[in-house]
Formats: C-alpha cells, structure tokens, sequence
C-alpha cells in the first residue's frame, strides 16, 4: 500500500499539533504549574489567542516576537514542533500501515518519539526526568502492545508483543536499579532507572540490551571529551536521559539488523 500524500501531510499536521503541546509540557510541568489555563507572553502576560498559537505558522507570521511587547520568542518552540511532525511522518513512513494491527504499532513509535522529545529536551535542560510523561508512556505503550496481542496474537500472548514488553520493562530497570541502589544514586538516578521502564516496553525483549548499549556507548563519546577538556568532572551531573532517549531511538531503527548480524556471528562460531 503507497501512503497518499494526503495522509501524510494530516500525519504531519497532526505531529505540528502534538508538538505544539509538547512545548507546553516542556515548560510548565518542570516548573511545577499545571497544563491548564492559557498560554500568555512570560514577559508582559498577552494572553495568547488561537491565531497566536498555530503550530510554526504563527512564529514564521509573528517573526519569533510576541504581537503585543515584541519580545523575542525562543526557536525552541518552532524546532520542537517541527521535530515532533518529522517524526510522526517518519514513523509512518518505516511502518507503512497497511492493517489496524500496523497502527497500533504507528501507536508505540509516535509514544516513543513524544516521550523520547520531552523527556531529552527536560532532562538537558533540567536535569530530572518527568516521572509522570514516564509512566504515561508506560501505559500507552502496554495498552497499544495488547491491542497488537488482540489482533495478531489472539490464540497466545506468550510470544506476543505485550510479553516483549513487560520483559523488556524489567530487563531495563533492575540492571538501572541494581547500579543506583549499589552507588547509592551516585552513579545514576533515580528518574533513570524509571525512564527504563519506558525504554524497556518500548525496544521490547531483547532489543532493550541494545538501547543500554548504545546509551552508555553515546554518554561515553559525549562525556569523555568534555572530561578532557574540563569542562565537566568525575562528579558533574550529566543528563543521562537524553542518552536513554538516543539509545531507545537508534535500537529502534537499527536493532533487529544488529541483533540478527551478531546472533548470525555466534551461530558460525
């Protein structure tokens, strides 16, 4: 089945809009407000109406400034929006549904890019992880795992998705939780070993063992120059969820191949 182009482009509208209020809960939720109540200018508190508030269009038309103080709105917003949208199309595009079962699929690759935005663009920024877009994703990702277990797996959910899942759930977490309780969260924290959870239920068993691979594998090529050069020390804190998030994304796309070409190498051994 070819994707019309008209699919894509409401995907891609559709992406626009969830990245829209992915900015929302990248700003407030780590200030501890709400996501309820408008949005408004943080400097001279213009409420923001809902020509303000169409996804990219509204910064291009407004030129990055607030219509009624001029002050300079971040691109931050813009690029998340963006972001957001590219991936969903993305997703679309590697899945290529083609059967309800297939979308539910869709289902977990967009949780997992929403998820996987936030919890980057927070962690860096913040360094905490939000245990409540953690948990959600959770569950959505259990829920869209059973529902492929329904359609596709009916007859045996012991080698369905949502088994897949819940294994890779606790493969991620008790190693996370093992290295946390031993340093008594010197090493790593505690929003870490959560975030596993997550990553776990999405890369599934076993791929999860490769999201821990290329996770350590990208803090290590980031932190060792910055170690070098000085500007971070054996103590520093670093946000080691944006490294989760890389190693989720890149076992995702790379993972099954990687699996098959090492399990291939081990056979011929």
């Amino acid at each position: 089945m070819t994707l019309g182009l008209f699919f894509i482009l409401a995907v891609f509208v559709f992406g626009l809009l969830i990245g829209s209020f992915l900015n929302v809960v990248i700003l407030r939720l780590p200030a501890g407000e709400t996501l309820f109540g408008r949005s408004a200018c943080p400097r001279c508190g213009h409420v923001l109406t809902p020509r303000d508030l169409i996804p990219i269009f509204s910064f291009l038309f407004l030129r990055g400034r607030c219509r009624s103080c001029q002050e300079k709105i971040s691109w931050r917003y813009f690029f998340i929006e963006l972001l957001t949208a590219c991936v969903f199309v993305s997703a679309l595009l590697f899945v290529n549904p083609v059967a309800l079962p297939s979308f539910f699929h869709l289902g977990i690759l967009w949780v997992a890019g929403a998820v996987g935005i936030v919890t980057f663009i927070v962690d860096m920024e913040h360094y905490i992880i939000l245990d409540i877009v953690t948990f959600v994703g959770v569950v959505f990702v259990l829920v869209f795992s059973l529902c492929l277990d329904i359609f596709v797996h009916s007859s045996s959910f012991v080698t369905g998705y949502t088994i897949h899942a819940l294994l890779g759930a606790v493969a991620g977490f008790l190693p996370f939780f093992a290295l946390w309780w031993f340093s008594a969260g010197r090493w790593i924290g505690f929003g870490d070993v959560k975030f596993m959870l997550f990553v776990g239920a999405v890369a599934g068993f076993p791929l999860v063992f490769i999201s821990m691979l290329f996770s350590f594998w990208i803090g290590a090529l980031v932190s060792l120059p910055l170690l070098f050069l000085g500007r971070k020390g054996l103590k520093s804190k670093l946000p080691f969820g944006t490294f989760l998030t890389l190693g989720m994304a890149t076992s995702l796309l790379f993972g099954t191949p990687l699996l098959s070409w090492y399990t291939s190498l081990i056979v011929m051994k």
